[in-house]
């Protein structure tokens, strides 16, 4: 635009936030005194470490003008987790983070295995599990709507809870044989796994402890073994019931 005097070239906005893959459209506008004619008016690049002019106005004098630059960053998307390391009940915020402020205020969408995630709460760019559950782990990713596409990587979210569905065995099934031998065994349901087994022995109300071991033998079996049988298992995190 011509006026009476000065140069300017102005930038709407002076700042972008772009996600990485997306599209941009970078707008300016120029005035110049009516005394002069533009015949060329075009772009530069500026990398962060480059020398490159940003901004040229070519006159008809041969002279040049520069104006301010207008700043593209280039962002992808990351999952961040607090706290770091999760176990059943806790609260837990997932953070679809990013190296700058996106423009145009986007909206974020969450997903799960693959899945989008319906079930939870969701608030700017952030997703909320108020007491997180064994089920709510999994493979967790964030997308802007509209680039979908350009997904964050996966975050594996790792809920470590204690010992569960405890369960004792006997080997070989079936009545055992009198004088023979018998295995018991003890599996359980933990993350991270069960560090030490205890087996108890249940005779009416009383119950004895028998021994620790992810197994428990009897050897040359008789009717003085009778009774219930049970392991209970152990983590960090507790002992199951």
């Amino acid at each position: 635009m011509c006026v009476l005097s000065g140069w300017s070239v102005t930038y709407t906005p002076q700042s972008i936030c772009a996600l990485k893959g997306s599209s941009v459209e970078l707008h300016s506008y120029y005035t110049y005194p009516c005394d002069h004619a533009v015949t060329k008016a075009f772009w530069f690049t500026t990398w962060v470490d480059g020398e490159e002019n940003p901004q040229d106005l070519i006159l008809d004098v041969g002279a040049r003008y520069t104006g301010v630059t207008v700043g593209l960053t280039v962002t992808e998307l990351q999952v961040l987790v607090d706290p770091a390391t999760v176990k059943k009940g806790d609260k837990v915020t997932l953070t679809c983070s990013t190296t700058c402020s996106l423009s145009n205020n986007p909206t974020y969408i969450w997903y799960r295995n693959s899945q989008p995630v319906n079930d939870l709460h969701t608030a700017d760019n952030r997703l909320d599990i108020d007491s997180v559950s064994i089920e709510d782990a999994g493979k967790y990713s964030c997308a802007v709507k509209g680039h979908g596409i350009h997904s964050s990587p996966e975050l594996i979210l790792n809920v470590r809870y204690a010992p569960r569905n405890t369960l004792a065995s006997v080997h070989p099934s079936g009545e055992p044989v009198e004088g023979s031998l018998v295995t018991l065994t003890c599996s359980s349901d933990a993350n991270p796994p069960v560090h030490s087994y205890t087996w108890y022995r249940k005779t009416g109300n009383e119950s004895t402890w028998l021994g620790q071991g992810w197994s428990y033998s009897i050897t040359n079996i008789s009717t003085e073994h009778s009774g219930l049988y049970y392991c209970k298992g152990e983590n960090k995190h507790g002992a199951s019931d």
